[in-house]
């Protein structure tokens, strides 16, 4: 159980880092993004 908790929550992180990823190389200048 424990186990599962921890891949779904990796998982959910690397969607969520690619996501600001993408989201920064279209509207954010070189600053990079803000959250």
């Amino acid at each position: 159980m424990r186990r599962l908790l921890q891949r779904l929550f990796a998982f959910i992180l690397k969607l969520y880092f690619r996501r600001i990823e993408v989201y920064g190389q279209k509207h954010i200048p070189k600053e990079g993004p803000v959250i």
